[in-house]
Parts: structure tokens; sequence; C-alpha cells
């Protein structure tokens, strides 16, 4: 089931569980794209979308993709004209999960949440 969060800072989560697939993705979408730039800043949502990729004060570029890599993930960035959008792609089996035992929640008071119906999911691959 799809499951749109906002938070009370304003930023929107969209959640899909989906049990069957041994992977998990995360995806940042901004809506912040080309048709928003005035002309002088012409393709500075394209340079800034190059710039997260560069590393930071305490990894490097080359070692986030090898950390990245050695377990087995991939991660892509693009810029449209309405969005920016970055996203990582692991097997599960590299992330720690919240134990459903310890009482703690996703779920905060200054949230709001609307639940989607659930997708229509093909039982044959093709």
């Amino acid at each position: 089931m799809i499951v749109q969060q906002t938070l009370a800072s304003g930023l929107t989560l969209v959640t899909d569980a989906m049990p069957e697939v041994r992977s998990v993705a995360i995806g940042v979408w901004l809506r912040r794209g080309s048709r928003h730039e005035r002309p002088e800043a012409s393709g500075v949502s394209h340079f800034i979308e190059h710039m997260v990729f560069k590393g930071t004060t305490h990894r490097s570029a080359e070692r986030i993709a090898a950390e990245v890599d050695s377990i087995g993930g991939y991660m892509d960035a693009f810029t449209a004209k309405e969005y920016a959008s970055f996203h990582l792609k692991v097997l599960d089996q590299t992330c720690r999960w919240p134990s459903r035992s310890s009482g703690t929640s996703s779920r905060t008071r200054s949230s709001t949440r609307r639940r989607w119906p659930a997708r229509r999911r093909s039982s044959s691959r093709r």
C-alpha cells in the first residue's frame, strides 16, 4: 500500500512497502528544474545535480561511490524541466531495520498521512 505522509516541516514522504522485492530504493525529487531558472542562471539546476556527487568535507566522491558499490548499490540523478531527482538502490540485506518490538513508530503527531490503494502487480514478470 502506498502511504503519503507530510511532515510538519512540509516535507512529503511517499512510501510503498513491497515485501516480495529484495531491494530498497530511495528517491528525492526536488520541485525545481530548468524551467525555474532565471536566464542569467541557465543550467544551475544541472550544475547543482553534479555538485551533489562531488563528495563532502569528510567523504570524497570516489569513497562514496566505492561504499555504494561495495554493497551492490546503484545511485544516479537527473535534472528535468520541473524536477531534479536523486536516487539510490541497495539490496535489502545491507539495510538496518528498526525493531517492530522496540515500540518506536515512524508515525508522528505532527504529520498527516494519506493511504493510496495498493498497486496491481503482475504475477508474471516480463
